[in-house]
């Protein structure tokens, strides 16, 4: 964009006036113009080639702390989906306990009636039954969902450090604004490779 701009002001502006003049002025002018567009070139690469080595240190850093960040991105993901998986199971534990609680509480309010018929006290304590084994994996899993939370929160913490540091090192370098992915970005690039490599 930068190019063209330049070459369109050439054309429209520089171009026009030299060309009205002699001969001899024609060239110093372009020339010099050319000598001041050979001379910015050079200065821009020799900027560029001493970035290169006054930053070496840092640019290694970065390298070294995107490859930290992906892994740490990626945790990030993993663990919060596993934790919604869980989640999603312990609430449909809770929905089948609530509905068996319910059926057994309509069985104690009749205990009476119902042992006087041996059918009903086996439903009982196999209702009974049916509900502690949940009320045990309902525990397992929510045991399992708080230690995943936790790995989350690590997995999260340590890429926000990662994040922080990244753009440390890139604010040294002059660059204010540098790109750090989201975890959400690293994995759906982790996807597309994933695929990418089924595909062959």
């Amino acid at each position: 964009m930068r190019t063209r701009v330049a070459f369109a002001f050439i054309r429209e502006s520089f171009l026009p006036v030299v060309s009205g003049l002699p001969l001899m002025k024609r060239r110093y002018y372009l020339y010099t113009f050319l000598s001041a567009l050979v001379l910015l070139f050079l200065l821009t690469s020799a900027r560029e080639v001493w970035r290169y080595y006054a930053y070496a240190n840092e640019r290694n850093a970065i390298i070294r702390l995107k490859g930290e960040i992906e892994i740490a991105g990626m945790g990030a993901i993993a663990t919060q989906s596993r934790a919604d998986t869980l989640r999603r199971e312990i609430e449909a534990i809770d929905d089948r306990l609530r509905e068996n609680r319910q059926r057994l509480d309509l069985m104690e309010r009749n205990i009476d009636d119902l042992f006087s018929a041996r059918e009903m006290e086996a439903a009982y304590r196999t209702g009974l039954d049916f509900y502690n084994t949940e009320v045990g994996r309902r525990n397992a899993l929510f045991e399992s969902w708080r230690a995943t939370v936790e790995f989350n929160h690590e997995h999260v913490g340590r890429y926000n450090l990662l994040a922080d540091s990244i753009r440390a090192l890139a604010a040294v370098m002059g660059e204010d604004h540098y790109p750090v992915a989201s975890p959400s970005e690293i994995a759906a690039r982790y996807d597309e490779i994933v695929r990418a490599g089924a595909e062959k």
